[in-house]
């Protein structure tokens, strides 16, 4: 999905040193953020606000997400459980992205990343429509469970879905196979997925199954619809779940150890809280204006998911 005329007002977070009531890590995360974005409560009042957390298809926001909203002063306000998407974030972000377009009353809204059960750590992230800063330029989604539609792509409300092109479908390589070089007639994007999927299958197997393929479409993906190249990329903020599988991604990617802002598991944050805490971290650092940002996670089932979003 291209996206235009929105950018990020604001990531917050909070974690944990001790375990604590996850009610209090999300209350001080959405304060962190609204600090952050210089909002207040009222603010959101009226706006979208998505969950990224596991529910019933049909169930109301959770308890506990509604009791953050209401101590921080939040009135009415249009709560969604990202229930197609599990916990990743950037499925909300792009759900939420598709109700600011067709909403034109709306102008702002919420993305929290609750804390759990012995993972001391929230974020939350809030999109806002005209911002210059942190524009966010694409996002894609990918369902890879095998009985899902493997090619979703996100559904604006209202909106027709559309076929996928040809070039944005994985082309799942065995470990040997030789690497299609580029061919007259055929997209580098296809090529850079077919390179990704084979080597990724050659140095870890059959670990990580097919994420590593599918993310790599993802970002394939994202990258045609934001209308760049990858090699205009200049940093990543990513989340994996292990230390091995940020090195493969780095190798099979091309890049250094400080292009990639990288959170996970070891330390604690969940990957819907992590990502977004990764994505804070490269938004208030030194990057200059212009600077290009994939963000992406891997690992976990449910969606895969990649943005890019310009500082």
């Amino acid at each position: 999905m291209k996206v235009t005329g929105l950018g990020i007002a604001a990531v917050g977070s909070c974690t944990a040193a001790s375990p604590m009531p996850s009610l209090l890590v999300d209350e001080a995360a959405l304060r962190d953020t609204l600090t952050r974005g210089e909002l207040s409560g009222c603010d959101l009042d009226e706006q979208y606000c998505l969950l990224c957390d596991r529910a019933a298809a049909g169930a109301p926001i959770a308890l506990s997400g509604r009791l953050v909203l209401d101590r921080l002063g939040v009135g009415r306000i249009h709560a969604y459980h990202a229930v197609h998407c599990g916990d990743h974030p950037l499925s909300a972000v792009g759900t939420l992205a598709a109700h600011l377009t067709v909403d034109p009353a709306a102008r702002r809204g919420l993305v929290l990343a609750p804390s759990h059960e012995g993972r001391p750590a929230a974020a939350a992230l809030v999109l806002e429509k005209g911002l210059a800063r942190h524009r966010l330029l694409a996002v894609s989604v990918r369902d890879h469970r095998a009985s899902a539609d493997p090619h979703p792509g996100i559904r604006i409300p209202g909106a027709r879905p559309t076929r996928a092109a040809p070039e944005a479908r994985p082309r799942i390589a065995a470990a040997g196979v030789a690497v299609r070089r580029h061919e007259p007639g055929r997209s580098a994007v296809a090529t850079m997925v077919d390179r990704v999927s084979v080597s990724w299958r050659e140095h870890l197997g059959e670990c990580l199954q097919d994420a590593p393929i599918a993310i790599s479409a993802v970002i394939a993906q994202t990258l045609r619809q934001a209308g760049i190249a990858w090699s205009t990329i200049d940093h990543v903020a990513l989340h994996t779940p292990s230390a091995e599988t940020n090195r493969a991604f780095r190798r099979h990617f091309g890049l250094q150890r400080h292009q990639v802002t990288d959170i996970g598991p070891e330390t604690g944050h969940s990957r819907a809280a992590g990502l977004l805490i990764a994505a804070r971290m490269v938004f208030e650092s030194d990057h200059p204006t212009g600077t290009r940002v994939l963000v992406t996670s891997l690992g976990g089932d449910g969606a895969l998911a990649a943005a890019v979003v310009e500082i």
